[in-house]
């Protein structure tokens, strides 16, 4: 067992803050405010860390407590980092109500709690917990209501997460970390991030979603806010085809809401989707790069007495020479040369 001594907190300051030979480890304590105390092959925090009560930084990094030590009277810490110890529960921080910053990457945590009157805090990164095996994190409500105005940036990647759905009540977050997990539901997903309407940056990059058809597009158009999505920029000009692109699926199936939930129906239109036949052969989509739009139209199919046209892919974009305008212009399939410009040909269909 290794404990932290006062000899030890005396040794472990700042090179700017120096103990005089004639000054008493408890007055030069008083006035510390950053401690180092990472890989000290520390098991105990005593209470000695009581004589820094102007505390704001504490570095407990890469030790091996148990525990989260007991600070009742370092009121003043702002920045906390305990990741890489062998903590299973979080505790006693209900007086640190200037806390900001929370780290308690790869630990043993099972849950997040213990949050309560944490109101400053913006930043909480707990991923990659050892958990037993088949076991995941799991969400105290209470502590993530109390949390839910202050807290900015999100780190539970690594977590074994089949779900994010707890995390919709975080309504300031603007970075979230939730990769290498085993989130699989899109709907449910973007569900989720409908509610976070200040994300700006998503990491979701290893999860079993993101090998989804058209996962990506998906996701960019369920929130308006999202600037990021797995380190790649998500620029103004994409979200703005992708959502007229969407749009005119809504339209075609007669809706343009996207799904929010496993009961409702996606609107992901995969190769063999069927719709019915829209009264325009084009829609205009001004800046939008030209070239092919890998996309479904074509082939023109008679289902229960009623015309509908099978999704195949080749649409293309084109600039109107007069109008200046993009439009997206349907190609008729190579087996449907008898169709006429209109796609309906002289069958009558």
């Amino acid at each position: 067992m290794v404990k932290a001594t006062v000899a030890l907190l005396c040794k472990c300051t700042s090179n700017v803050k120096k103990r005089r030979a004639d000054e008493t480890p408890e007055k030069f304590l008083k006035q510390v405010t950053h401690l180092y105390l990472n890989e000290k092959n520390l098991t105990e925090i005593g209470p000695e860390i009581s004589l820094c009560r102007n505390l704001t930084v504490l570095y407990l990094y890469g030790n091996f407590l148990e525990k989260i030590p007991e600070m009742a009277s370092a009121n003043q810490l702002t920045h906390l980092y305990l990741q890489n110890n062998n903590i299973q529960r979080i505790e006693n921080l209900k007086n640190l109500l200037r806390l900001e910053k929370l780290f308690l990457s790869r630990n043993c945590i099972s849950m997040i709690e213990g949050l309560e009157g944490l109101k400053s805090l913006q930043e909480l990164r707990i991923d990659n917990q050892r958990l037993p095996p088949e076991e995941c994190l799991l969400f105290d409500d209470q502590s993530l209501s109390s949390i839910s105005e202050s807290l900015l940036k999100l780190d539970v990647s690594g977590n074994r997460l089949e779900t994010l759905d707890d995390l919709g009540i975080l309504s300031s977050l603007t970075y979230l970390c939730a990769s290498n997990n085993r989130i699989a539901d899109i709907n449910e997903l973007a569900s989720t991030l409908k509610k976070l309407t200040h994300l700006r940056e998503l990491e979701v990059v290893g999860n079993p979603v993101m090998t989804a058809n058209r996962a990506r597009e998906n996701l960019i158009v369920s929130t308006t806010s999202l600037e990021i999505l797995d380190g790649k920029e998500v620029s103004t000009l994409t979200r703005g085809f992708l959502e007229k692109w969407y749009q005119h699926k809504g339209k075609l199936f007669g809706s343009y809401d996207q799904p929010t939930s496993k009961s409702e129906p996606s609107t992901i239109l995969g190769p063999e989707t069927t719709f019915k036949e829209p009264s325009a052969e084009t829609i205009s989509l001004k800046k939008i790069p030209e070239g092919d739009l890998n996309t479904g139209q074509g082939e023109l199919v008679k289902q229960d007495g009623e015309s509908k046209r099978k999704v195949l892919k080749g649409g293309k974009i084109h600039q109107n020479d007069a109008s200046s305008e993009w439009e997206y212009e349907k190609i008729p399939h190579p087996t449907t040369e008898a169709f006429g410009p209109s796609g309906y040909g002289e069958s009558g269909l």
